[in-house]
């Protein structure tokens, strides 16, 4: 009965998501991006899986500072897709262990072979006699399970590889987006800030352009001498970073300036009124 209670323990304090149905480009930053402005959120990780020694597909690990809190990002972010241009949707699910017990498994720590070979009872069994052994046992049963969920994700891979191919395009201009993006020092935030703007640049351009992307809500387009800037307000922060991370870089007609540099705006639309 201590046992059962002690699992039921272990799960009810997980309070970690575990990501799958991401694109093959996926990067760290649009990771930590997507679910950084979620209460309580506290790190993430990205991890390429592999199967018969080639990588497949990636996977992350994004931790939360309660499970109530993974939770509920769990269910604001549940089937959104991580690239807009892309029909592929990620899939949440709260992990078996914390991320922290990762870095467990990625410092590559074996155990000697004959301690690998004998099962995980007569280990916790020596581990009694020898406090030593106690987080190698540990240790191996984390790996353990981290290897058996990687293993679940397996499915997935052959329809990500497949896609990927379609997304080769659009990987270029994702890729450097995101790269611009990292140099916002802002929070993250519902409305965008738009500079390198020609004064001249269209406004109804501008508008169309950002309202292919879902939440748009309003654009205000500020012009002074020879260049412009604008705030684009979204419904919410997890609408604005999608079209920060696609349109950022990108150019329009009118702008005479070259490619458009997107951030999040300090302060949301309404404060800037």
């Amino acid at each position: 009965m201590e046992s059962l209670n002690s699992a039921g323990s272990q799960a009810d304090n997980v309070r970690t998501l575990f990501v799958s149905g991401l694109p093959m480009d996926a990067k760290p930053r649009e990771l930590y991006l997507l679910f950084r402005g979620y209460p309580g959120y506290e790190s993430s990780l990205l991890k390429m899986t592999a199967k018969n020694g080639k990588s497949t597909s990636p996977v992350g690990f994004v931790t939360f500072a309660t499970r109530q809190d993974a939770d509920e990002a769990r269910k604001a972010l549940q089937g959104v897709r991580f690239d807009p241009e892309c029909a592929q949707t990620i899939r949440l699910e709260l992990a078996r262990s914390n991320t922290k017990l990762m870095a467990l498994a990625n410092a590559q720590l074996s155990a000697p072979q004959h301690l690998q070979m004998l099962p995980m009872a007569a280990l916790q069994q020596l581990a009694a006699q020898q406090p030593a052994l106690l987080a190698l046992a540990q240790q191996q049963q984390q790996q353990a399970q981290f290897a058996q969920q990687l293993a679940q994700h397996q499915q997935y891979a052959q329809t990500a590889a497949a896609q990927a191919a379609l997304m080769s395009q659009a990987a270029a201009a994702h890729t450097a987006a995101a790269a611009t993006a990292s140099t916002s020092t802002a929070p993250p935030c519902s409305t965008l800030f738009v500079a390198n703007l020609s004064a001249g640049v269209n406004e109804e351009e501008l508008r169309t352009l950002f309202k292919s992307f879902s939440g748009m809500v309003r654009l205000r387009l500020h012009a002074k001498g020879s260049s412009a800037v604008a705030f684009v307000e979204y419904s919410d922060i997890r609408s604005a970073t999608q079209a920060m991370l696609n349109l950022n870089g990108h150019s329009v007609s009118s702008n005479e300036r070259g490619s458009m540099r997107i951030e999040y705006a300090r302060n949301k639309m309404a404060d800037l009124s």
